[in-house]
């Protein structure tokens, strides 16, 4: 990976953690959303992974207000390398009254087609109460999921 570049942007900042993993199990923690509205909170969170034969970028914009959180993600592939620009998004999720001791994982945002204007994800809100939102931006398969080591650090 030759450069990462972030870009931080909002009003408050959202507790971050490092750990990997795969897609999240087949939970229904999100739900279609024309747009999310007015919150107390909001941030933005991007960047990009690759190099002069591959690269990718992408963020998304989070909104909440407690634990109801709203999220629209974005992506752009830029290289014909094999590789599809995938945005991936991680958090908490309270489900049966108690939070869940492990990350769950999306991937709204996947762009395969290499030098267009890229992907903008509608917004998606929360079904569920949801905490600890964080995304980032890898190269990764048409089914939105990351290649190892290709992935800028979760923001």
């Amino acid at each position: 990976m030759r450069g990462k570049m972030l870009t931080l942007a909002g009003a408050a900042t959202l507790l971050l953690t490092a750990a990997g993993g795969a897609q999240a199990h087949s939970s229904d923690d999100w739900r279609p959303a024309l747009s999310y509205g007015t919150t107390e909170n909001e941030r933005w969170a991007s960047g990009w992974v690759g190099g002069s034969t591959q690269r990718a970028d992408g963020g998304a914009h989070i909104k909440w207000t407690g634990t109801k959180v709203g999220v629209q993600a974005w992506t752009r592939d830029h290289a014909r390398d094999g590789y599809c620009a995938v945005t991936q998004i991680r958090y908490h999720v309270k489900d049966g009254g108690k939070w869940a001791d492990h990350w769950h994982y999306r991937s709204p945002a996947v762009d395969c087609t290499d030098g267009n204007d890229g992907i903008v994800a509608q917004w998606y809100g929360s079904r569920k109460p949801i905490k600890d939102v964080q995304a980032r931006v890898c190269l990764g398969n048409a089914s939105g999921t990351p290649v190892r080591d290709q992935c800028h650090p979760w923001d």
